[in-house]
């Protein structure tokens, strides 16, 4: 797992946990920025079930959400969801 000090800090004022949901919103980042992120929540929130809700954006945001909803670059089993009312957000459920 890597440690949380080398996160960038403007990643935590991305970030937002109410409940058993962790919302993240990915705008601004590179490929690369997003991919490290969700790679971190996922391990540190490892044996708990939640849903990651990812704001990549749709007009502007095409590499991101094509990332999130096609590349497997989380390892930990997950359901991918697409939110039909907004495209330009994905969840990602994650059993514990």
């Amino acid at each position: 797992m890597e440690d949380l000090r080398y996160l960038p800090t403007r990643y935590y004022l991305k970030v937002n946990v109410d409940g058993k949901n962790v919302t993240v919103n990915v705008h601004g980042m590179d490929r690369e920025e997003m991919e490290r992120l969700i790679k971190f929540i996922a391990s540190l929130l490892r044996g708990i079930e939640f849903s990651l809700v990812i704001i990549h954006g749709y007009n502007h945001g095409t590499v991101l959400k094509e990332a999130i909803r096609k590349d497997e670059f989380v390892s930990r089993p997950h359901t991918v969801v697409t939110n039909k009312f907004n495209l330009g957000i994905t969840t990602y459920e994650f059993a514990a």
